[in-house]
Formats: structure tokens, C-alpha cells, sequence
């Protein structure tokens, strides 16, 4: 697999004001408790990932801001009440995509989201990240859930630009520069 970020001194420099950035970032974020998002807790590590990886979902970021918005609490609750650990994923892979559009979107990604699985094709271009389409099982769940789950989607088609810092993905979508950060799952590669 290719390395997409080799260490030269001018990406240490980026890779490194970034990574204070999201630790800034970090440190600045807080529960907003009326709107019953659960925070995540995460942290930037020295090493690196590639893009193609599995990734976890942390939250949203609306343009401008440094508050992060949380998966709501209900997604981490089991049926009886108690917590769960389950995570909103993201896997790119380099397996070549054999749909209609896998000429314009080559490669394969799938994941888990709050209610439903889901996959497609993308397509990766210095630090342009194009998702060509997103193909989901049909399961309904509760408003709140399917809700997030419709944004995450609605993000990922929208999604322009990438940068990779250590454990981080930040994937920027939109016109307005809103963001959704993610953070490696170690030992998860993608395959």
C-alpha cells in the first residue's frame, strides 16, 4: 500500500500545526446537554494512518465553528437500556469497484452507520475525495437515529476534500466548509 502523506519536513509542519489544532479542538468541545448528543472521546496519536482505513465517526463540525456535534445518546443505549459500544464507521478500501459507475468512482466503501449498513464507490485525487453514490439496507429505527444517519450520508455525497493528521480524517463537504472528523480504528486495516 502506498503511503499518500510521505514525511517530508513541510508535511511534518502541517501534519503537526494540525494535529494541535485538533487537540485545541479537542479541548475546546463540550455537550450541549438539551440536544442529548453523546461525546465521544478520542485523541491524536504520533502515528500515522492512510486514507484507505477503517475510521470511526466522531462528529460534525458546522463551518467556523469548533464545537463538535455528537452522535445522539439513544444511538449508544441497547434495547434494555444499558450502554453500548458501537461505533459509526467508515472503511475505503482499494478493491475496485465492478459497478456501472466504477470507471468514475474505482474503489469500494462501505460501513455501519446508526441504523443501516451501507457502501458505494469513490474516487481519490490528490486531496480530493469524490463518493459517487451510497447504497444503504433498508432498516427503519427511531426518528432521532435515522435522522443523523440521513446527515452522515447526505455528508459523505457531499464530500469535496480530505486531510489526514496522524489518527485523524477530517472530511470536508459542502459549500459552506463543514467538516466530519473521524479517527482511525487501529488494527482494523482496510483491505
Amino acid at each position: 500500500m502506498t503511503d499518500i502523506f510521505p514525511l517530508r519536513p513541510s508535511n511534518i509542519l502541517s501534519n503537526t500545526i494540525f494535529g494541535l489544532f485538533c487537540l485545541a479542538l479537542l479541548v475546546s468541545c463540550n455537550v450541549d446537554e438539551e440536544s442529548n448528543h453523546c461525546p465521544i472521546s478520542y485523541k491524536v496519536t504520533g502515528e500515522v494512518f492512510p486514507l484507505k482505513w477503517n475510521w470511526k465517526l466522531i462528529g460534525f463540525r458546522e463551518a467556523g465553528s469548533t464545537q463538535l456535534t455528537y452522535p445522539p445518546c439513544r444511538f449508544y443505549e441497547s434495547e434494555r437500556g444499558a450502554a453500548r459500544d458501537f461505533q459509526i464507521t467508515l472503511q475505503l478500501t482499494d478493491e475496485p469497484n465492478q459497478s456501472p459507475n466504477g470507471d468514475q468512482f474505482p474503489y469500494i466503501f462501505s460501513g455501519v452507520a446508526p441504523v443501516n449498513a451501507f457502501g458505494g464507490g469513490y474516487t481519490v485525487k490528490g486531496d480530493s475525495l469524490l463518493i459517487g453514490n451510497v447504497g444503504t439496507t433498508l432498516v427503519a429505527g427511531p426518528n432521532e437515529l435515522m435522522e443523523y444517519e440521513s446527515r452522515y450520508y447526505k455528508a459523505l455525497l457531499a464530500a469535496h476534500t480530505y486531510k489526514v493528521v496522524f489518527n485523524l480524517l477530517v472530511i470536508y463537504f459542502g459549500e459552506e466548509g463543514e467538516s466530519m472528523l473521524l479517527q482511525a480504528i487501529p488494527g482494523l486495516e482496510s483491505e
